[in-house]
C-alpha cells in the first residue's frame, strides 16, 4: 500500500496514504490495525473534493516507527515514499 498510494510530505514530515476509493468505515479499520498491531496512530483527513474521500495520514512523531517496519521491504526506488 505505501509503495504504491503512498506519499511524504516534506513539509509536514508526514506520511500520507491515499484511501480515496475506501469506504469511511475500511479507512477506519486500517487505522485501527495500525494502532493495534504497530502501535502506529493516525489520523483520517479529509481527501478529496467528495466528502467521503480520506487519507490516511501519520504524523512526523510515528514516521520512525513505518520506516523501520517497511524499510527492509520496500523497493529501494520507493523508500522516497516513506521519507527515507
Amino acid at each position: 500500500m505505501l509503495a504504491g498510494d503512498g506519499s511524504y510530505n516534506k513539509t509536514q514530515g508526514a506520511i500520507q496514504i491515499s484511501t480515496h476509493s475506501f469506504e469511511p468505515f475500511q479507512v477506519d479499520a486500517i487505522r485501527r490495525a495500525l494502532l493495534d498491531n504497530f502501535e502506529i496512530e493516525t489520523t483520517r483527513v479529509s481527501g478529496g473534493k467528495g466528502k467521503d474521500q480520506y487519507i490516511i495520514r501519520i504524523p512526523k512523531r510515528e514516521c520512525t516507527k513505518v520506516q523501520g517496519i517497511v524499510s527492509p521491504h520496500i523497493p529501494s526506488m520507493m523508500k522516497y515514499r516513506i521519507g527515507l
